[in-house]
């Protein structure tokens, strides 16, 4: 993986670039036609010689350094004979080859390491990495990448420490849904009565179950699934009491298959003879046994009741919606 450097930047053993460095000196012409054999090696302002044959420089190994300055560089570069390093941009190179400056690679061209650049150098540590993955920090370390995820996979925390990866998400949003109505009116006695015949699961073509629905028996009712619940109830009834009226509906709910049973919710109505009465009621169930935790529906009235129903329509219905796992 080509790696980009930047000011300040050091590279260990970058021969390549040295040598490119030494490639510009030999072409250089050099002033005055006695600048080989000169005593003193210096090169007076005159007349230029070409060397064709190439320049070597400090053959006997001593600790003099070359040095070419620029317009306002003083060590624009610097051949350190003492520390055998060069330094462009800097006369105290600390590498083989200290840059105090910005490198350009331009047209293309790439700029391949030995290693990988370590993360305290500015690099990943790594070559390659998981092609669609997210990369992770890892402190000094090399920086880690995730597999990729699939379609729908959602990138989730595994807690401090732990890397993150791609997990399907929890199921959300309504699953259950079902709707239930009595079909057929019947007259209620005073006193407790419950809905316990003629329910059915709306049929009507512009409804349809969501999910496994519910299960009924006798007026008692199953959930399909643990998880958050609201129930609503409604009742639609008429009294031929020959006056003002007091109903109730209830939600019943047991924990324990009906070996007991309380009042979730209740709703009171107030009619006159002849008169007809909407109740409703609705309750939240927190459902984790689908065996034991159940539902049913009633009322009570101190007088005769009729309560309606229709296989049609929703008179006296109700209705269960799963709205969370």
């Amino acid at each position: 993986m080509p790696a980009l450097i930047s000011q300040p930047t050091r590279i260990t053993g970058t021969v390549a670039l040295v040598l490119s460095v030494l490639a510009i000196l030999l072409a250089v012409s050099v002033n005055n036609t006695q600048c080989a054999s000169a005593a003193s090696g210096s090169c007076p302002v005159g007349d230029t010689e070409t060397f064709a044959s190439g320049i070597t420089i400090n053959t006997d190994l001593t600790t003099n350094d070359t040095v070419i300055s620029g317009d306002t560089a003083a060590s624009l570069f610097f051949a350190d004979s003492s520390t055998d390093r060069i330094g462009i941009g800097t006369s105290t190179p600390t590498e083989l080859l200290d840059i105090a400056g910005n490198v350009a690679i331009t047209a293309g061209g790439t700029l391949t390491l030995a290693t990988d650049l370590a993360v305290t150098d500015g690099g990943t540590g790594v070559g390659t990495f998981t092609d669609a993955g997210v990369l992770i920090g890892n402190g000094t370390g090399n920086v880690a990448v995730t597999t990729a995820g699939t379609t729908g996979q959602l990138l989730t925390s595994n807690g401090p420490g732990v890397d993150p990866t791609f997990q399907t998400p929890a199921g959300g949003g309504i699953n259950q849904w079902d709707q239930w109505r009595l079909t057929t009116g019947y007259t209620a006695g005073t006193g407790y009565t419950y809905l316990t015949t003629n329910l059915e699961s709306n049929d009507s073509s512009s409804f349809s179950v969501l999910g496994s629905g519910m299960t009924e028996l006798t007026g008692l009712f199953t959930f399909p699934g643990t998880g958050y619940w609201s129930v609503y109830f409604q009742m639609n009834t008429n009294t031929t009491y020959g006056g003002h009226v007091t109903e109730n509906i209830y939600i019943w709910y047991t924990d324990d298959n009906w070996a007991s049973q309380s009042v979730s919710t209740q709703s009171s109505g107030y009619g006159y003879y002849s008169e007809g009465t909407a109740l409703t009621a609705s309750g939240m169930f927190h459902i984790t046994d689908t065996v034991n935790q159940q539902v049913k529906f009633g009322r009570y009235s101190p007088h005769t009741t009729s309560v309606y129903g229709s296989s049609n329509e929703n008179i006296t219905y109700m209705n269960f919606i799963r709205i969370a796992e």
